[in-house]
This record gives structure tokens, sequence and C-alpha cells, in this order.
């Protein structure tokens, strides 16, 4: 729930802001800010995979990580790492862009 309500309160910043401090209007204000939302992504999964609170799948793969606070002790996928790599490749790969 972090990346949601980091997005709701950008929005609500949004439209608090624009009226009051500048004469801006609220989607312009909003158009400037839209592409920072993919770009952040992946940071949000480098931060969910810092706190420790989902794990991936049981491997028996060299590509495992061990996490403190599983209780069967076992190797499991970085799928934070995962998804943050790719979430980065399809944001900045050219071809996504068409």
């Amino acid at each position: 729930m972090s990346y949601h309500g980091g997005l709701i309160r950008l929005v609500m910043f949004i439209h608090l802001f624009c009226p009051i401090s500048t004469n801006l209007i609220t989607g312009l204000f909003g158009d400037l800010f839209c592409p920072a939302i993919p770009l952040a992504t992946p940071f949000g999964r480098i931060g969910i995979l810092s706190t420790v609170n989902s794990f991936g799948r049981v491997t028996y793969n060299a590509v495992g990580m061990y996490f403190p606070f599983d209780l069967t002790l076992s190797l499991r996928h970085p799928s934070q790492l995962y998804e943050a790599l790719f979430e980065g490749i399809v944001f900045v790969h050219p071809a996504v862009v068409d």
C-alpha cells in the first residue's frame, strides 16, 4: 500500500498546491509528475526488498536469497529485484515507446 499511498498523497498535493501557490493549471502540473511515477516504481520495489515483508517462491538455484523473517529458512527468489529490473527495462527500452 505504500505505492498507492504515495500516489494518493501526490494527487492531494497537486490539488492543494496548484490553486493556492501558483497559477498553473492542475492538469499541467500533473503532467509534470506523471513521468516520475514509472521511474519511482523500481525504487519502491527495492524498498519493499529492504523491509523484507514479502518473499518469493522457494528455489534450489544459485539466484536465491535467504530472508531473515522466513520461518522455513530456505532459498527464495528475490522477486522484488526481478520486478524492479523489468519495470526499469520496460520504461527505458525504446521499442516500448511506440
